[in-house]
């Protein structure tokens, strides 16, 4: 983290305890999350991160949305709030 990386995490979180040991590590700010198997709905990666940081859903939601913005700009924050 010290040379600005962000970490994201997919399907892996659900099973992988060296995955949620390393969410559960990973600062906030640092944070995405994703799914590239249609099998699994982003929603239930969402929900298992929540869990493992110890946040709601929204507030996780907001601190995507804010790593969204960081790494991609304004347009981004203003498709997260419509």
């Amino acid at each position: 983290m010290a040379h600005g990386l962000y970490l994201s995490y997919g399907q892996a979180l659900l099973k992988s305890p060296g995955a949620q040991e390393a969410c559960k590590n990973t600062p906030l700010d640092r944070l995405f999350l994703e799914t590239d198997n249609k099998n699994t709905a982003v929603q239930e990666i969402y929900l298992a991160a929540a869990e493992l940081c110890h946040i709601s859903i929204d507030t996780l939601k907001q601190k995507i949305w804010d790593n969204l913005y960081n790494v991609f700009g304004l347009a981004a924050k203003e498709a997260g709030t419509n």
